[in-house]
């Protein structure tokens, strides 16, 4: 691409919604108007119905730049700088995404790695609980510049194709649950940005965090469950010398994270060695094949020290993000 060429303005119109006009939205608009009036080329993402959208690119003043394209996204793939210049916008050399604040250390990352990721309908049937629907939507609120993706198994299959699909069916895991398991770190090595459990509140907004890790120069934020662990409280494969214990319903990291390479092997590692052993697979068997043993250990035995990854220990943790732990895929909660 052309190092002369010039710079396009891309905005995307995803949680930039009219109904949430409190003092600083209105700044920000202000701010918007500005930036748009200024730039040679404008790129406008609108994710979701366009009906909703079409009063705030009236309220924008959109349709009066002389070289605005538009372009539509369904929320199931990913946002990059070569999918919008596929779009016939040849002269893009800096992109951002704006919702409502102007911050210019999130606004320089990639707009996938500042989405939160959300995965639902892989063991579960029906709609998502209204429970969990109201933690989303109170995501929404809270995290303006970031946008939201819900994940199920279609979106899954098209964005990591048949032979992921094939390779988590052929490792054998006789609970349906570790097929999340798997797909969360896919997602994380793949696309990066924030994951989060459906069941996960926001207390917060997590974007000062973010930024905060971004400007320290880190690729990986990982969040402490116990910074010391009672042995009692452990599985009896874990081991009991890695008390710090780190979650694995949260999670933010740039794409392509050597740490997401060394969960999905061992996550394939431990799933043969249950099926070998031929037993019934416990809910803590889940949780050391899969869950947060495996993100646990993969740090304790490859990452800790590693000054590229923060570990938010559980007290700052709790001041952002709690765990309300929903528990539904458990087999015990159920009798």
């Amino acid at each position: 691409m052309n190092q002369n060429s010039s710079k396009a303005f891309v905005l995307s119109l995803d949680n930039l919604m009219e109904s949430s006009m409190h003092e600083h939205v209105v700044y920000t608009y202000s701010k918007i108007k500005t930036l748009i009036k200024s730039a040679p080329e404008v790129v406008i993402i609108i994710q979701g119905e366009m009906q909703n959208k079409l009063s705030l690119i009236r309220k924008l003043e959109l349709e009066q730049h002389p070289n605005c394209k538009f372009m539509y996204d369904n929320y199931d793939s990913t946002i990059t700088p070569e999918r919008i210049m596929s779009s016939s916008c040849e002269t893009i050399t800096h992109y951002h995404q704006i919702d409502f604040y102007y911050n210019d250390s999130l606004i320089s990352l990639p707009v996938h790695q500042r989405r939160i990721l959300y995965i639902y309908g892989l063991w579960d049937d029906g709609p998502i609980p209204v429970s969990m629907d109201n933690l989303r939507k109170r995501a929404t609120q809270l995290c303006h510049s970031f946008s939201h993706v819900v994940y199920g198994p279609e979106s899954l299959l098209r964005e990591f194709g048949q032979e992921i699909d094939a390779k988590i069916r052929h490792a054998g895991a006789k609970r349906k649950v570790v097929t999340a398991d798997l797909y969360r770190y896919y997602l994380m090595q793949r696309c990066g940005g924030l994951y989060l459990d459906l069941d996960v509140q926001i207390r917060k907004n997590v974007e000062p965090l973010i930024d905060d890790t971004i400007k320290k120069g880190k690729s990986l934020v990982l969040f402490t469950e116990w910074d010391n662990c009672p042995s009692e409280y452990m599985g009896e494969r874990e081991n009991k010398s890695q008390n710090l214990r780190i979650y694995n319903c949260m999670f933010w990291s740039v794409p392509n994270h050597s740490f997401w390479d060394r969960c999905i092997e061992l996550t394939y590692e431990r799933c043969e060695k249950l099926n070998s052993e031929g037993v019934e697979w416990t809910d803590r068997d889940v949780l050391w094949a899969s869950g947060p043993d495996v993100v646990t250990t993969v740090w304790h035995e490859h990452f800790k020290g590693d000054k590229d990854v923060e570990v938010v220990l559980s007290h700052q943790t709790f001041e952002y993000l709690v765990h309300t732990c929903a528990g539904s895929w458990r087999i015990e909660k159920k009798h």
